[in-house]
């Protein structure tokens, strides 16, 4: 509750912010200022439909869409790929997400359930932000979707962070004499 009601003091004594925020709630009205981005990338998704107009076809990527690389490459992959290719944008994020929670319940100890577990969190709530802004769910925030935007760093902390993972299941499937680390029971008790 402290939270929102300071995120309310701040957006209600800031008049860029709440102009932002005022112009997320109207899309339609804002299209030629604050929501630009937004608009277009709706637009997109419409002229997309279900099996898309084809790849390279796109019109947004002709700088209609003023981020189609960066920010909001899921709109340019729904234009020209269609909602079925989409769709399994979202469900290849859903399923790295599961696997990496049932992963979670072979932990050994603490502190390598906590590291896999930030590194999952990190990956899927960029990819869950960035997937909320691009449809219209969250304000626009200038968050990349990870693996598939354009930009460098990005990409080699999400590599990185599925390299945490990859190592970590590897190394947990050993038996617990091959690991050379207490368990997790005997750590905790």
């Amino acid at each position: 509750m402290a939270a929102v009601v300071g995120f309310a003091v701040m957006v209600m004594h800031n008049p860029n912010r709440l102009r932002r925020f005022t112009a997320f709630l109207d899309v339609e009205g804002n299209k030629q200022g604050g929501t630009y981005q937004l608009y277009q990338s709706l637009a997109a998704f419409a002229v997309g439909g279900t099996e898309g107009a084809g790849l390279g076809q796109g019109r947004q990527q002709m700088n209609f869409l003023p981020e189609a690389h960066t920010d909001f490459v899921f709109a340019v992959v729904g234009e020209e790929l269609g909602l079925w290719f989409t769709l399994g944008v979202v469900a290849v994020f859903l399923i790295l997400f599961i696997a990496g929670l049932v992963h979670l319940r072979r932990a050994p100890n603490l502190f390598q359930y906590l590291l896999v577990a930030g590194a999952l969190l990190l990956i899927s709530l960029q990819a869950i932000v960035n997937l909320g802004v691009v449809t219209g769910l969250f304000p626009t925030k200038g968050m990349s979707l990870p693996f598939i935007s354009a930009g460098l760093s990005n990409l080699l902390l999400m590599g990185l962070l599925v390299g945490i993972v990859v190592n970590t299941q590897r190394t947990w499937t050993k038996p617990q004499w091959a690991r050379g680390t207490r368990g997790f029971e005997e750590v905790t008790s």
